[in-house]
């Protein structure tokens, strides 16, 4: 009988045996899930890494945005000088028809110096219409660099637990709370 008398010691081992067995299997589980989390996080990590150079976009937008501004007023400016310049020519003739030479060289003289202006100005403003038209380009990529985030972050926040799957606390670091 003595031969037996171990056999409740070895039950009990057996079952301790088995209950440890079995938080190894969860905890195999737990430690699965918990990398699978981790690896996709670094995933959405290096994603947001790559839209860093927004900022630099929303620069060079305000860039163009006032590079804009400025061709809408040389526009404005090219376009009284049009009208000055057609006045020099009316101007010009009248001064033919009264025959006033050196009046009428002062005027050739004036028209050709606006001339010139308006060359110029006509060179900046296709300038300026160049740059407007890359920074709807810019402002475009920009909308779409947007959505592309706003996506992740949704993605991001569709994967991550709201509890820890090791301790059960709460996680931190969330988008949302660093928004609050």
């Amino acid at each position: 009988m003595e031969q037996y008398d171990d056999i409740p010691i070895l039950e009990d081992l057996i079952f301790s045996a088995e209950e440890l067995e079995e938080v190894k299997e969860q905890t195999g589980e737990q430690l699965n899930r918990l990398s699978w989390f981790i690896d996709r996080t670094k995933e959405i990590k290096n994603t947001l890494k790559q839209t860093e150079y927004v900022e630099d976009l929303i620069s060079k937008c305000k860039e163009l945005e006032d590079s804009h501004r400025q061709l809408t007023a040389m526009e404005q400016e090219q376009r009284r000088i049009k009208q000055l310049i057609t006045q020099a020519r009316r101007l010009k003739e009248d001064l033919k028809k009264t025959e006033q030479v050196d009046d009428t060289l002062e005027i050739v003289y004036q028209s050709e110096q606006l001339n010139n202006s308006l060359l110029k100005m006509d060179d900046e403003l296709t300038t300026l219409a160049r740059l407007s038209t890359k920074a709807g380009t810019l402002t475009n990529r920009l909308e779409e660099i947007n959505n592309e985030i706003d996506e992740i972050e949704e993605e991001f926040h569709e994967l991550a637990p709201e509890a820890c799957p090791l301790c059960g606390g709460e996680m931190k670091g969330s988008v949302e709370d660093e928004e609050d």
